[in-house]
C-alpha cells in the first residue's frame, strides 16, 4: 500500500537532503495529541484485586528492619523470633486494620499526586516522542489546503512495505513501525492503569477521521539532526530514497517547484519516482490525480 505525506513547497528539501521530520506532539495542530487524561493512577478495584487481595511478602523489609536494630537488641532476639513476631502482628486484626488504613492513605496520596503526574507524563510524551504522520489518501481537499499551502505544495508517496517503516525492535516496541490511527472518544474518568499504548499513542478524536492517518513514532533523541527554528526544535531522521515511490504536485504548484522536482528526478537515486499532478475536476468540484507522469 502507498501512504502519503502532505507538505508545503519548502519540504522539497526532504528529497534534496534525504531527511524527514518526526514532529513532537507539542508542535502539531491537535492540542490534545499524546495528552491522555486520567482522573487517577489506580482504581480502587485494581488496588483491591492486585494488592489487598493477594498475600504480600515483606520478609526483605523485616530483615532490613531487624538489621537496623542495636546490637544489644539483636543479641537478645534472634532473626527467626523477630520474623515470627512481626508476621503474627501483621496478620492480627489490629495489623490488618492498620494495613487497610495504610492502603487507604496511599490511595488518597495517589489521587493527590495524579494532576502532577499527568502533567509530567504529558510533557515527556509531547516533547520527547516524534511522530511521522502519513495518510491513506492523496486527494483530500482539506489536507491539501491545510498541510500543503493551499494546494501550492506537494504530496510525497511512500512504500509502506519498505524496511524504513518496519524497524520494530521487539513485540512490545511502540517505536519504529507504522500503525493505523484509531478515531474514537475516550472516557475522561479513567485511571492510568486502564490505558493501553493504543489509547495514548494512536487514538484521536473522531473529528480527525477524515485524515485517515497512519503514523510511526520515534524518540526525538535518535534524530540524525536537530535544528532550532525559533522556539521550536526540528528533529530530522535519515530517509532512504527508495522508501519513496513518487511525488504529486498540487494544483497550484509553481513552475519553480516543478523544476526542482524535475531536477531531482534526474538524479540516480530518484529516477524511479513517479511524478504526477493534481487536476481540478471543476464540474464535479473534485481533485483528481493525473494518471500519467508529468516529468
Amino acid at each position: 500500500m502507498t501512504l502519503y505525506k502532505y507538505a508545503v513547497p519548502a519540504r522539497i528539501d526532504v528529497l534534496q537532503r534525504g531527511r524527514i521530520r518526526f514532529t513532537q506532539a507539542s508542535a502539531v495542530n491537535d492540542p490534545f495529541e499524546l495528552q491522555p487524561h486520567f482522573e487517577t493512577l489506580l482504581t480502587t478495584d485494581f488496588v483491591s484485586r492486585e494488592i489487598t487481595g493477594k498475600p504480600i511478602d515483606i520478609t526483605n523489609e523485616l530483615v532490613q528492619a531487624y538489621n537496623e536494630q542495636p546490637d544489644e537488641v539483636r543479641s537478645q532476639v534472634s532473626l527467626e523470633t523477630f520474623l515470627t513476631f512481626a508476621r503474627n502482628a501483621v496478620d492480627s486484626p489490629g495489623g490488618q486494620e492498620l494495613f487497610s488504613e495504610s492502603m487507604a492513605q496511599a490511595y488518597r496520596l495517589l489521587n493527590d499526586i495524579t494532576p502532577f503526574f499527568r502533567e509530567g507524563m504529558a510533557k515527556e510524551l509531547r516533547e520527547k516522542v516524534g511522530i511521522l504522520s502519513l495518510s491513506e489518501i492523496p486527494d483530500s481537499e482539506l489536507m491539501w489546503a491545510h498541510y500543503a499551502d493551499q494546494h501550492r505544495g506537494l504530496v510525497l508517496c511512500f512504500d509502506q512495505s519498505h524496511s524504513f517503516f518496519n524497524q520494530r525492535r521487539g513485540p512490545n516496541d511502540e517505536f519504529y513501525h507504522l500503525r493505523k490511527v484509531v478515531y474514537r472518544e475516550l472516557s475522561t474518568d479513567r485511571a492510568l492503569v486502564d490505558f493501553t499504548g493504543e489509547d495514548i499513542l494512536l487514538t484521536k478524536g473522531p473529528q480527525w477521521e477524515y485524515e485517515r492517518e497512519w503514523r510511526m513514532l520515534a524518540p526525538v533523541e535518535d534524530a540524525g539532526e536537530s535544528v532550532e527554528a525559533g522556539t521550536d526544535h526540528v528533529y530530522l531522521f535519515d530517509l532512504p530514497s527508495d522508501a519513496l515511490e513518487g511525488v504529486i504536485l498540487g494544483a497550484r504548484a509553481s513552475e519553480d517547484l516543478y523544476s526542482q522536482v524535475k531536477e531531482l528526478r534526474g538524479e540516480a537515486r530518484y529516477r524511479h519516482l513517479a511524478v504526477r499532478r493534481v487536476e481540478l475536476d471543476e464540474p464535479n468540484r473534485l481533485l483528481r490525480i493525473s494518471k500519467t507522469e508529468s516529468v
